[in-house]
């Protein structure tokens, strides 16, 4: 199973369409995990209504960002997700196959894939591979797939970077 984690925090519009470009890939085993992260408007209901399927968290006090995923992804794991979909809630336009070509990517010596990323009018803002230095690494910032067992291992994000440079810390782990 695939567990794709979301932290909302009040844009409904934007998580939404997060959630609906999520919904169209055609990968088997996923469920989508979505942390409400202490939303001061209603947004939140309307995205429990609106997504009855969507294992909703409820959180009474704003989180960070790195303990909300924490959080999300100790969840999915004891639901049995055998891989991990962090994703920014601003991230969309994923392609129907998406999750298959990511988890096919994945073995023993290339612990996180991610995707190619697109802003809302579709402009492509990053590719998996990055050239630095004469070598080519995939930077994952807005979306990555990684093996629950990996982020178990290294004990997911470390809670001292809040956010910025979470994902930076944990690849290099």
């Amino acid at each position: 199973q695939l567990g794709i984690l979301l932290i909302h925090i009040e844009a409904f519009e934007i998580t939404q369409e997060c959630i609906d470009s999520l919904e169209i890939t055609v990968y088997r085993d996923k469920q989508i995990y979505l942390l409400e992260n202490a939303s001061a408007n209603l947004s939140a209901l309307k995205l429990f209504l609106r997504n009855p399927l969507v294992h909703m968290l409820f959180a009474t006090a704003r989180s960070s960002y790195c303990n909300s995923f924490n959080l999300l992804a100790d969840f999915a794991i004891r639901d049995g997700s055998h891989y991990l979909f962090v994703s920014n809630n601003d991230t969309r336009g994923h392609s129907p196959k998406i999750f298959n070509n990511l988890i096919s990517e994945i073995d023993n010596q290339f612990g996180m894939v991610s995707p190619v990323i697109y802003d809302f009018e579709h402009v492509l803002l990053r590719s998996d591979m990055v050239t630095h230095f004469g070598v080519q690494f995939s930077l994952a910032t807005e979306a990555y797939v990684i093996p629950a067992k990996l982020w178990q291992e290294v004990d997911g994000f470390t809670n001292a970077f809040n956010i910025y440079c979470e994902d930076v810390d944990l690849l290099l782990r």
